[in-house]
């Protein structure tokens, strides 16, 4: 099983990831089927609605901004500095970890202010729908993160083994590093002495 795992751990997280993305917006797709209580509810949610949109959209802008300034600077640093973690295929690796991440925030808060009042037209039935409610949609942020995750990982791994391919050149370790580093992983040395 561990050989399988290791030969084929790009599939093995590509489906994941695809499992945990459907998943979680499946679990969207009911909490937006529950009820979503009376007049007054649903006009104290819009209320929220509304400022959690203007909220993100603000927050989001400034993101942006960061998130390119930084991507240029990883990108030309590049080719300034001597360093096999920085450059134009790091810097793709962390744009697309950033776009997936912005994604997930983005849907999951979303899907959590309109999570709020259906939770509470559930508590009208008691303690345990309301629970029911707000877990699941809890649940779909850390499924997007994780399903997200995944795919930035799978996408960066093949970024870096296609342009091996491409061009013909061989698949540098420091290749590989980057493309974990890029997505916030670790390397494990069999040589712990060095």
């Amino acid at each position: 099983m561990a050989g399988f795992l290791s030969d084929n751990s790009a599939w093995v997280a590509l489906v994941c990831g695809l499992l945990a993305i459907a998943y979680g917006l499946g679990l969207a797709a009911y909490i937006l089927r529950q009820p979503a209580g009376n007049e007054k509810m649903r006009e104290i949610a819009a209320a929220i609605q509304e400022g959690a949109k203007a909220y993100l959209n603000r927050q989001y802008a400034i993101i942006g901004v960061v998130a390119v300034v930084l991507f240029l600077l990883i990108g030309f640093l590049g080719s300034t500095v001597d360093s096999s973690l920085l450059g134009w295929k790091a810097a793709i690796g962390f744009l697309i970890g950033a776009v997936a991440s912005a994604a997930a925030g983005f849907i999951g808060m979303n899907v959590s202010v309109r999570t709020n009042v259906r939770t509470a037209e559930a508590a009208r039935g008691g303690l345990k729908p309301a629970l029911s409610v707000s877990f699941k949609g809890g649940t779909v942020t850390g499924m997007l993160v994780v399903g997200l995750g995944l795919l930035s990982v799978v996408a960066v791994t093949l970024q870096q083994h296609a342009r091996a391919i491409l061009l013909g050149e061989p698949l540098l370790q420091a290749d590989c590093a980057r493309a974990e580093l890029a997505v916030g992983g670790h390397r494990h040395r069999q040589d712990h002495g060095r």
